[in-house]
């Protein structure tokens, strides 16, 4: 990773987190939404029902890394799923973090392992600690979630497991614990949404 501190007129190599996967070359998602604090989601390899994943948070621009959440992981904090879903930092504190299980939207019930298909987890004290939320009734496909504040956010889901199905934007004001519906799209003419994504501009702004 590089990062530049003069509008792109220099820029230096800073080191990245690592992870039991270290050595292989792994697809990341980096965000940075506070001076000199980066959070970053490095996904690993997969395995049969599910994906390695780590979840790490810098507080000195990548100097040094700190460990959030992992899957597989042992003992505290659990990983929101078995499979890493979509990505939202608000500041340097809060963060979410998506998780997905498909097998848990299948017959028999889930298990207490992965209680429903989708689980939304979170941070509000820089990795501290990690809460995570099921969400009931919801489909195994996430596009994107999207927070514009530490308790105010969207989601876009799928229901349906091809190109072009019914998705609906829903929208949570207690930080992912209770989720509305606000939006259906691809009713009654529907249209491809595997990637929609969610962008919010102010607590009532979304795109």
């Amino acid at each position: 990773m590089f990062t530049t501190t003069s509008a792109g007129q220099a820029w230096r190599e800073v080191p990245l987190p690592q992870s039991s996967d270290s050595g292989y070359p792994l697809p990341q998602q980096l965000q940075c939404v506070a001076p000199g604090v980066l959070w970053d989601l490095v996904l690993g390899s997969g395995y049969a029902g599910g994906q390695g994943y780590w979840f790490y948070r810098s507080p000195d621009g990548g100097q040094t890394w700190q460990e959030v959440v992992a899957n597989p992981g042992s003992g505290n904090p659990r990983a929101p799923g078995p499979v890493a879903g979509a990505l939202s930092t608000v500041n340097g504190s809060t963060a979410y973090l998506s998780g997905m299980c498909g097998p848990c939207s299948l017959p028999p019930a889930p298990t207490s392992s992965w209680p429903a298909p989708l689980a939304i987890g979170r941070t509000t004290d820089a990795g501290a600690t990690w809460q995570n939320f099921s969400i009931p009734d919801m489909p195994y496909t996430l596009n994107d979630i999207a927070f514009v504040g530490p308790n105010t956010g969207w989601l876009v889901a799928q229901w349906s497991s091809v190109a072009v199905g019914e998705s609906a934007i829903l929208t949570t004001r207690d930080g992912g614990r209770t989720w509305n519906r606000q939006f259906t799209l691809g009713a009654p003419n529907p249209t491809p949404t595997r990637h929609s994504s969610a962008t919010p501009s102010s607590c009532s702004a979304c795109y």
